[in-house]
C-alpha cells in the first residue's frame, strides 16, 4: 500500500510539472506572438545579425528602406550589400565595438538595392548569450535622408542669409 502511495504522489507531481510547464509553454508562445506582431509592425527597420555580421532576422520596415526582401537578406554580410567602400573601414570598427560587448549609435550613409543612397541612424546593442558571450548584435535602423537634407538646405538658407546681410552692412558703411 505505501508502494502504491509514493507512486501515485510521484505521479501527481509529474502531472503538476507537466501542467505548470505547458502553461509556461503557453505563456511564452504568446509572448513569442505579440512580439513578432509588433515588431513586423514597426515603423523603423528590426536587425538581427550573428556575430559574423550576418543577417539572421529582417523585418518588413527593413525591407522598405533598403529594398531587399528578407529572402534576399537573411544570411548575407551587411558589410557586403548595405554600406559603401568608403564607409566600410568605419563600419568594421562599430562591428568591434559591438562584438567586445558595446551599445553603439552611429547616422552614416548606407546603400539601397536599387544603388540609391541613404542616410540612416542606426541604434545598435550586443545580443549576449546565458555567459555574457556576444552572440550577435540587434540594430534598430531608421531612414533619415529626408530630415538630412532638409538640414543641409536649412544650413545654406543660414549661410546666404548671413552674407546677404553682411554684403547689405558693408554697402551702408560710411564712406572716408
Amino acid at each position: 500500500v505505501l508502494h502504491r502511495q509514493r507512486e501515485a504522489e510521484r505521479h501527481a507531481q509529474q502531472c503538476a510539472v507537466a501542467v505548470l510547464s505547458a502553461k509556461w509553454i503557453g505563456s511564452l508562445r504568446d509572448a513569442n506572438r505579440r512580439l513578432t506582431f509588433h515588431v513586423n509592425r514597426m515603423p523603423m527597420g528590426y536587425i538581427v545579425w550573428d556575430a559574423d555580421f550576418r543577417v539572421t532576422e529582417w523585418n518588413p520596415a527593413a525591407e522598405r528602406i533598403f529594398g531587399w526582401s528578407a529572402g534576399e537578406a537573411v544570411g548575407r554580410r551587411g558589410i557586403e550589400f548595405l554600406v559603401p567602400d568608403e564607409a566600410k573601414p568605419g563600419v568594421a570598427e562599430t562591428w568591434k565595438s559591438l562584438v567586445g560587448g558595446e551599445e553603439v549609435f552611429t547616422e552614416n550613409e548606407n546603400v539601397r538595392k536599387d544603388g540609391k543612397r541613404i542616410r540612416c541612424e542606426w541604434f545598435n546593442g550586443p545580443l549576449q548569450d546565458n555567459e555574457g558571450k556576444v552572440v550577435g548584435v540587434l540594430s534598430i535602423v531608421h531612414d533619415v535622408s529626408e530630415k538630412y537634407r532638409l538640414e543641409r538646405q536649412l544650413q545654406t538658407a543660414q549661410r546666404m542669409e548671413a552674407v546677404g546681410t553682411l554684403a547689405g552692412g558693408i554697402g551702408s558703411c560710411p564712406q572716408p
